[in-house]
């Protein structure tokens, strides 16, 4: 019988991706709060609705989290509950039932720095949503049903920055780009695969935590350079400073290391021209 794939978050932009990836060729159960085959609220739902429903070698993969600065910055309290305390609640919850997590961390665990960070190096955020991925970090990172995968910046169809991109092409309108934002970029069907091959070969992977980046660091405004080159050539941007306080809740450079990625995949991780260059127009 095979094991039972659970996805917390599964309604969002990486667990809608994943769902139908994984769905053709194992049982998958999406969890969330709308349009889920099992109704959880990370804010309020007791941990015993998902493991209740776990079996030994079963997964979970922990996609969910309150993401937005803003949030975690103005109302940490909250934000901490749901990224810290019932994270890890669940977490416990489903590892105790024998069941393999893996839990989607974030490269803002590093604070701004142009140095790389290799995969093992501590974490050292500067940002209330960082040190609330790291407390779950220092918690698992030990735990052998637990793979902690730190998501770069994501980019693929329906991911926030490519949709403003693509709205403001369509509406032929200027959008402002804000300088000093630079991240790994990582290719989202890159990071699909990266989970479905943790899935496959689990006992096979001997990270713990992997940084799912791609391999060089690039600027918000070099992607849009990019995109209105061989996307969306009626995009009009302006590059500009970004406005007074954003930089307070956000780390504005992280270059992260691609190593285990790179040993996961058995090949390097694509890179933003190539994502570019097979960009599905329609998508």
């Amino acid at each position: 019988m095979k094991p039972k794939i659970y996805i917390l978050g599964a309604s969002g932009f990486i667990g809608s991706h994943l769902t139908k990836l994984l769905q053709h060729t194992t049982p998958v159960i999406s969890v969330g709060r709308a349009m889920c085959d099992v109704k959880f609220d990370l804010s309020c739902d007791d941990p015993a609705i998902i493991s209740q429903l776990l079996d030994p070698g079963d997964y979970l993969i922990f996609l969910a989290s309150i993401s937005s600065p803003e949030i975690c910055n103005n109302e940490a309290a909250y934000a901490r509950m749901v990224n810290v305390e019932n994270t890890t609640n669940v977490i416990s919850a489903a590892t105790q039932k024998g069941a393999n997590v893996i839990f989607a961390s974030s490269d803002a665990v590093f604070g701004s720095s142009k140095r790389l960070f290799d995969d093992c190096d501590a974490p050292c955020p500067s940002s209330n949503y960082g040190e609330m991925k790291s407390a779950i970090e220092r918690e698992f990172k030990a735990n052998p049903l637990v793979k902690i995968v730190r998501l770069s910046y994501v980019i693929g169809p329906g991911d926030k920055f490519t949709n403003m991109l693509k709205a403001n092409a369509m509406s032929k309108s200027c959008v402002d780009v804000f300088k000093g934002f630079e991240r790994s970029i990582v290719s989202l069907c890159d990071v699909v695969q990266g989970i479905q091959i943790l899935i496959n070969n689990w006992d096979g992977v001997p990270f713990s935590i992997i940084n799912f980046s791609g391999p060089n660091k690039e600027s918000r405004e070099y992607i849009a350079e990019l995109f209105c080159e061989k996307v969306f050539p009626s995009l009009n941007y302006k590059v500009i400073e970004a406005p007074l306080g954003f930089w307070d809740s956000r780390t504005q450079i992280i270059y992260t290391s691609c190593k285990n990625f790179t040993s996961l995949l058995g090949r390097p991780p694509v890179d933003i021209n190539h994502i570019v260059d097979n960009w599905d127009i329609k998508s």
